[in-house]
């Protein structure tokens, strides 16, 4: 048999309150902050998330009629924002994207050689603000035309 007198079971220590329960999450996200390497820490929290990328324009394997080779990214970042959007054609070097089109879209575009049809391959590749990467990439046809 148990009897309880003043919030104590006799022989034993005081029972915890609701709030003490407070306190063990405070130590967990100590514990987890200290897991967070100083480079991936961004106004206080951490991220060691890969932002999103999408190459949304031109569909996977579409042939392409245009003048211009152009590509349109969506990148986001939801913890600490997106630092740049970069393009590689065939294999190319890195090319920073510098149009944005609004606060997740960016376009990218060059003139390519009128009446070649060429197979190219785009890589976008978006870095967010501590140096997570994340890449997509298409390949499709371009026939170029004036």
């Amino acid at each position: 048999m148990v009897i309880l007198l003043s919030g104590t079971l006799l022989g034993s220590v005081p029972l915890a309150h609701a709030d003490d329960d407070d306190d063990d999450d405070d130590d967990d996200k100590k514990d987890k902050d200290k897991k967070c390497p100083k480079k991936k820490r961004y106004n206080g929290d951490c991220d060691k998330t890969k932002p999103k990328v999408k190459i949304t324009d031109p569909d996977k394997k579409e042939k392409v009629t245009s003048s211009m080779l152009m590509v349109t990214i969506d990148a986001t970042d939801d913890i600490s924002g997106i630092k740049k959007v970069e393009v590689r054609i065939n294999g190319g070097p890195l090319i920073l994207v510098t149009t944005k089109l609004d606060s997740d879209t960016w376009k990218y575009s060059a003139s390519c050689v009128d009446g070649t049809t060429k197979k190219i391959q785009v890589t976008a590749k978006a870095t967010d603000n501590v140096g997570n990467v994340k890449r997509d990439h298409v390949n499709f046809r371009l026939m170029c035309v004036v």
